[in-house]
């Protein structure tokens, strides 16, 4: 293979039925025959302290890291090392967590580097991974990608503004910053205009096999989101379904598929609304699951503004399934140019949400012909193989690239 990547990250999926990084396997195998692949997985001692306290995916996480081995590989060209790091949970310290990573695992890493080398070394989750990963690379001398995963456009409004810009500082510091969809590449550009931006989309699998559309009635729709940020807008939707009963509209079903603190807050929220027989939380499901309940779903509905990419949009979309979401969210203005069938939301206000939904009711049949004859064309984008290509062609561009690097004197 030639190349040898260096990946760490603090969300290697190890329970990747319910991890929303699960996408990360499917990313690494896809570099098989680009390179070879050694993942650093930070294991936090201590999860988020909101889910761990008031219900989510955290719950599981004591269960899961005292089982698992210090190494593994799960692909022939993949090792992942699994670290665990004391840390502080991010409501107390996010600042102190990196350097509680640094100052664990530093030693340990130059050993690892001085035994193997590498090309290159990419972040994927920048919070915690960056300082470790700029240790990496300036003891290689090698150059340091970051893969921006973080939604930084919905920081200020979950109040996390100075996460904002310490993560700007860390994207400042990468040689190469790795976009996911071209709403994202603009963002970036223009928060960075000194830093090289290579778009990398990620990619889905193929799914929902062909078959004629369900018809209502009740019209089904679906909501995947996680449930420990008010950003999502999985509130606004919830009080948009009697906005569209009041309306005149159609009978509604809708699904929430998600876990995480809120989720017994929007339980409460859609008694007193009075919709608790039309709403649905089935909490986090498989991915495999998830595609066969696709085949019996008329909408996703994703009321989110901001997204860094939006996975369970391409999901949907992949799957032929017509789309409510947020115009500028990650990748729908993408989805839109491929010919999606997708009603755009300018606004996450339940009175917008609740008019899109009577609209796609009564375009149902043309949008759903529309999302079919768009699937094709949307998986082909979207594929694992044009994936591994833009990484194919980052790696090959390094033979130019690490002599002038090795020669930079670092402060």
């Amino acid at each position: 293979m030639g190349k040898r990547l260096l990946i760490i990250t603090d969300r290697y999926p190890v329970d990747a039925e319910r991890s929303p990084a699960a996408w990360m396997l499917a990313h690494l195998q896809s570099l098989d025959g680009v390179a070879d692949v050694t993942v650093v997985s930070l294991l936090r001692t201590l999860p988020r302290l909101k889910n761990l306290l008031f219900g989510g995916y955290d719950r599981r996480w004591f269960r899961i890291l005292y089982r698992l081995r210090r190494q593994e590989q799960p692909f022939p060209h993949v090792t992942v090392l699994h670290r665990r790091c004391l840390t502080l949970p991010d409501v107390l310290g996010w600042r102190i967590n990196p350097r509680l990573y640094l100052w664990q695992q530093r030693r340990w890493l130059r050993t690892q580097l001085r035994i193997h080398g590498f090309d290159a070394v990419l972040v994927h989750y920048m919070h915690a991974a960056t300082p470790l990963a700029r240790f990496a690379a300036r003891e290689l001398g090698v150059p340091l990608w970051i893969d921006e995963n973080e939604t930084l456009g919905s920081m200020r409004m979950d109040g996390l503004a100075a996460l904002r810009t310490w993560l700007l500082e860390q994207l400042g510091t990468a040689d190469t910053v790795i976009s996911q969809c071209r709403m994202q590449t603009v963002e970036l550009e223009h928060l960075l205009p000194e830093k090289e931006v290579r778009l990398v989309p990620l990619a889905v699998e193929d799914a929902r096999p062909a078959a004629d559309p369900p018809v209502p009635p009740p019209l089904h729709c679906i909501c995947v989101s996680r449930l420990d940020q008010y950003s999502k807008h999985v509130e606004a939707l919830l009080r948009a379904v009697p906005l569209v009963r009041d309306g005149g509209g159609p009978e509604l079903r809708l699904t929430v598929a998600g876990d995480g603190y809120l989720l017994k807050e929007f339980r409460r929220l859609t008694k007193t609304l009075g919709v608790d027989d039309a709403i649905e939380f089935i909490g986090w499901i498989s991915p495999p699951a998830l595609q066969a309940m696709l085949r019996d779903i008329h909408v996703a509905v994703q009321p989110s503004q901001h997204e860094s990419f939006g996975l369970v949009t391409l999901e949907a979309a992949a799957a032929g399934l017509p789309l409510i979401a947020g115009a500028h969210a990650g990748v729908v203005p993408d989805l839109l140019a491929l010919g999606a069938a997708v009603r755009p939301l300018m606004s996450s206000a339940p009175e917008e949400i609740a008019a899109a939904i009577l609209e796609v009711f009564e375009r149902l049949r043309e949008m759903q012909r529309q999302a079919l004859e768009a699937r094709g064309r949307i998986r082909e984008h979207f594929s694992w193989q044009a994936h591994a290509g833009a990484y194919a062609a980052l790696l090959a561009s390094l033979d130019g690239e690490v002599q002038e690097i090795s020669g930079r004197v670092y402060t």
